[in-house]
């Protein structure tokens, strides 16, 4: 039987990538350092996964959730290893 509503954890991911993009965002205005923030990306990268894997057990909506969340993971892991190279060459 196929559960109804969005899966907790796509929900999740998205919350904890959002959570990471305002620390972005904080460090742009006020000066925090965004690797405060890391934890919660890689947050939203697990519970992104563990989501995918469990909409297609259970057939609950949320993957489009799930999918954007290791996307914007995705992105800001390279933009991160990027700059942190660029600042190691300088």
């Amino acid at each position: 039987m196929k559960k109804k509503g969005y899966n907790i954890l796509a929900i999740l991911a998205i919350i904890s990538v959002s959570l990471f993009i305002l620390g972005f965002v904080l460090d742009a205005f006020f000066g925090f350092n965004e690797l405060i923030f890391f934890p919660l990306l890689t947050l939203g990268l697990i519970f992104g996964i563990v989501a995918l894997n469990q909409i297609k057990k259970t057939g609950q909506k949320g993957k489009g959730l799930a999918i954007a969340a290791i996307a914007i993971v995705g992105i800001f892991f390279l933009w991160m290893m990027i700059r942190l190279m660029t600042t190691r060459l300088e």
